[in-house]
């Protein structure tokens, strides 16, 4: 068979195996560990499956939470950040505000000084004409020696009199203008100050958002360490268990060999279909006729047993690929495609390795699992200790991280299939 073709098979065989596994609990001829245990560890095992699949979904959200919580943090922080350099600038005005307002108060406070010594000054001025008898134009003009005298005496007194009025008025408009000039930097400074009492609110809202957010961070990574934890404990608890099984299908697989070399030569199938412990459905056994004449045309008669315990496991006989070796062909193609691909892909597998008959149960064992994983298979385990349960699981494993898949083949397909078979 072509390997997309045993590709497409081995995503139907997993979860068909497994079911069976749970439903099944007869196999063949058990020694230490009945069938009713080994369905009770796997039933175990794909809890903890299940739970393991659940937290890593839990950490995989979890870390997803912290991505975003981590990803708000930066930019609260630098919202922060422009907020500290807005509060910052306007700090900085308000300082140079308050600076402009002491300048016009030294200012005004110069003027007023001014102003009343001026004030002072033409007080004093007036005193003293109106003490030297000078304050009015009669006296000034009587002590004039000429006209032309008086009109300077009297424009003298006038000038005098005008130039100070002058300087208080400009002084008091200069006065007036910082007053003003005062009034608009307080102001400014009010706003100043509003502006930077709301940057602040601003900042302390983003601070207390920062707070929370670092607060949901910190949790969510406490879950992970958790459930972190709590997937170590499940892994351990699946390596435990997976043992136990591996440990349980060796024990039955010496059994299906004890009890093959007790078998005699002449054992075949019964009209109660009971084989090697297993019972064949009415559906497997239709196909009974079907197969011998098959197996007879591609050298595989001694082989009959070992096709229908492979429907069996395959499909109960049910379906258009009863032998589940068309793969993506199977849904248009007939029962009669699916048996004459399955027993030559079985009859090659029985080949490479390197079976010698029906009760070459060492060597059938690897020729089943390469038809269930594929041929290369065979090769792989060869090369690596030879066949047993943990290889089948740790090939299994290997392939299905190397393809991306959730999953690849049965690796308990070979004691699934022998408590179906007897030789003959």
């Amino acid at each position: 068979m072509d390997t997309v073709r045993k590709s497409h098979r081995l995503l139907r065989v997993v979860p068909m195996a497994v079911t069976t596994c749970l439903l099944v609990s007869v196999f063949v001829t058990p020694l230490h560990v009945p069938a009713d245990s080994i369905s009770d560890l796997q039933s175990q095992y794909a809890q903890l499956q299940k739970q393991q699949g659940q937290l890593l979904n839990q950490i995989s959200s979890q870390n997803s939470a912290i991505q975003t919580g981590q990803t708000q943090l930066t930019a609260l922080n630098a919202s922060i950040n422009v907020t500290k350099q807005q509060i910052a600038l306007l700090q900085a005005q308000v300082d140079a505000t308050n600076a402009e307002i002491q300048q016009k108060d030294n200012e005004m406070a110069a003027t007023k000084v001014q102003i009343d010594y001026a004030m002072d000054q033409l007080k004093k001025r007036l005193r003293a004409l109106y003490e030297s008898g000078h304050d009015t134009f009669l006296e000034v003009l009587l002590s004039s020696n000429s006209i032309s005298d008086f009109l300077t005496r009297t424009e003298i007194v006038r000038a005098v009199s005008d130039h100070d009025q002058r300087l208080i008025d400009k002084l008091q408009q200069a006065q007036n203008q910082l007053q003003a000039d005062q009034l608009a930097l307080k102001n400014t400074q009010q706003s100043l100050l509003a502006t930077q009492g709301q940057m602040a609110a601003k900042q302390d809202i983003l601070n207390a958002q920062v707070d929370q957010q670092a607060q949901m961070v910190a949790k969510a990574q406490a879950n992970v360490q958790a459930e972190q934890q709590q997937a170590a404990a499940v892994t351990a608890q699946q390596a435990q268990v997976n043992t136990q099984i591996t440990v349980a299908f060796a024990e039955q697989a010496a059994a299906a060999r004890a009890a093959a070399a007790k078998t005699s030569a002449s054992v075949s199938i019964s009209t109660t279909g009971t084989v090697g412990g297993g019972v064949f459905s009415s559906s497997v056994l239709a196909y009974q006729g079907t197969v011998t004449q098959v197996a007879a045309q591609y050298g595989m008669s001694n082989y009959v047993n070992l096709i229908l315990a492979v429907m069996q496991q395959e499909s109960d006989g049910e379906g258009n690929d009863p032998m589940q070796a068309l793969g993506g062909s199977g849904a248009s193609a007939t029962p009669m495609d699916s048996i004459v691909c399955g027993i030559q892909e079985l009859k090659q597998d029985i080949q490479i390795a390197g079976c010698t008959g029906p009760t070459d149960i060492a060597n059938i064992e690897l020729a089943l699992q390469g038809y269930n994983f594929g041929s290369g298979f065979i090769s792989w385990v060869r090369g690596n200790g030879g066949y047993s349960v943990a290889n089948a699981l740790k090939y299994s494993k290997m392939q299905a991280a190397q393809l991306g898949w959730s999953g690849y083949g049965d690796p308990y397909y070979v004691p699934h299939v022998l408590r179906y078979y007897s030789p003959s």
